[in-house]
């Protein structure tokens, strides 16, 4: 007698602040089960209290930045917590099909949420949610009083350990401004990418959905561009987030960033996005590098070079040599089309 096909976990990665409650809602009205001991934030406050239980065994807590052993959260050290989450997991869900859960805390506990899902019975897709690190920074600052690097490096942090944790399972990136763009249809994207086998929506449910999923002018979709002040932190959000959506952002963001990625590796969290790192989730737009990056270098008049060059020594930004195809690599463009 053929097994019946296991029920599937859509758990939705983010960093706080990223638009993971409006996604979750919306993913929701196309049919997954919600946790029943949610807020209005749509996350279940037991999970909550399981992942502040772990992050505390670290020394850490949600606003505080700093990797996550992966190999501690599947080791014998949780094995007490695992045996809670497969017995929560229980209760929240019990005999409900396809369910979704969200808790920003997850994007840096993926292993440990991968394989107590898996002991309950469950199998987990999931959706990697990105919005800007500028927006993200701006409101965490607003909310929480919480300063610009501290936001940056957190948000490096959660992005880079759920896109890490998550290779070679089923997964998707959903990025915060498509989402309020294309709202119902954004939903349908992610259940195609992810197979889920729920019931095509039909004009109630996109109704629906669009309704809730509204622009109200306070999340606004920042270029990569705005993320990139002076320190680490920034320059490392905003390679991670061009490399989750896709988009490096202009040649003068590039070489903005080439200015500083050999400072990047002081980060952990940017290990995973060495040039040896897998092609981006989403494929880059092609940069423009050509004709203008002819006539803004080498070849460009006299005057203009020195101008140029004296500015960049002003501002600290000039770049060893050679790092323009580290950036190549990093972002996969520059190569020529055939």
């Amino acid at each position: 007698m053929d097994r019946p096909p296991p029920r599937i976990a859509v758990v939705v990665l983010g960093m706080h602040r990223s638009g993971t409650s409006a996604l979750t809602r919306a993913l929701s009205l196309a049919g997954l089960a919600l946790p029943p001991d949610t807020g209005r934030v749509w996350e279940s406050r037991t999970i909550i209290g399981i992942d502040n239980r772990i992050l505390t065994r670290f020394g850490l807590d949600w606003f505080a930045p700093g990797e996550v052993p992966a190999e501690r959260l599947v080791g014998p050290e949780f094995a007490d917590l695992r045996r809670e989450a497969v017995t929560a997991l229980g209760t929240l869900f019990g005999p409900s099909g396809h369910f979704i859960v969200k808790e920003p805390r997850m994007a840096r506990l993926v292993p440990f949420w991968d394989l107590a899902l898996r002991e309950f019975g469950a199998e987990p897709r999931y959706v990697l949610a990105v919005r800007s690190p500028s927006d993200v920074a701006s409101s965490l600052a607003a909310r929480n009083d919480m300063d610009a690097a501290t936001a940056l490096t957190l948000w490096t942090d959660h992005v880079a350990a759920a896109e890490r944790d998550t290779r070679g399972r089923p997964r998707a990136v959903s990025d915060y401004g498509m989402l309020l763009r294309d709202k119902s249809r954004e939903v349908e994207r992610l259940v195609a990418a992810l197979a889920l086998p729920l019931p095509a929506l039909g004009a109630a449910e996109r109704a629906e959905i669009d309704a809730f999923v509204s622009d109200d002018g306070d999340h606004v979709r920042s270029d990569p561009r705005e993320v990139l002040a002076t320190g680490v932190a920034s320059v490392a959000a905003a390679v991670l987030y061009a490399r989750m959506t896709g988009d490096p952002g202009s040649e003068a963001a590039v070489r903005t960033l080439a200015g500083h990625l050999d400072r990047c590796a002081a980060i952990p969290a940017m290990a995973a996005l060495g040039p040896d790192a897998p092609q981006p989730l989403a494929a880059p737009r092609p940069l423009r590098t050509g004709r203008r990056q002819k006539a803004e270098g080498s070849e460009a008049p006299a005057g203009r070079r020195k101008r140029r060059d004296r500015t960049a020594a002003a501002s600290g930004r000039g770049w060893p040599a050679g790092l323009m195809a580290t950036v190549g690599r990093l972002f996969g463009f520059g190569r020529k089309s055939r």
